[in-house]
Formats: structure tokens, C-alpha cells, sequence
């Protein structure tokens, strides 16, 4: 069975978080699944997420 369009736009690598959870929430897969661990590190590292952390102090 092939993704739809919609399924790819989402997990495109500009929004990891995104990614994140429809590897885990829509797709099923576990969490020791490589492409969810890569998904998950890369939240801090890329996307709105990381512009909202950003923004944190650290206290």
C-alpha cells in the first residue's frame, strides 16, 4: 500500500515533531523504530519546535 500525498507531506523533515507523530500517533510504529528515534532527536534541532524553544529561558 502506497503513503498518500497527505501521509508524505507529513513526514517531510522540515517539521520533525510532525514527523514524530505520525510515525507514532497515524503509522503505528514504536518507539525503537530508527526513523522515530532520528525523528525525535531532530525536534530541538529543526522546525517551529525548536524556534519555540529557542525562545525559553533556561529557568
Amino acid at each position: 500500500m502506497k503513503p498518500s500525498s497527505t501521509i508524505n507531506w507529513l513526514l517531510e523533515k522540515d517539521q520533525p515533531s510532525i514527523k514524530y507523530l505520525t510515525l507514532t500517533q497515524i503509522l503505528g510504529r514504536p518507539e525503537g523504530d530508527s526513523e522515530v528515534k532520528s525523528s525525535r532527536r531532530a525536534i530541538t534541532q529543526r522546525g517551529w519546535a525548536k524556534e519555540i524553544l529557542a525562545k525559553q529561558t533556561p529557568a
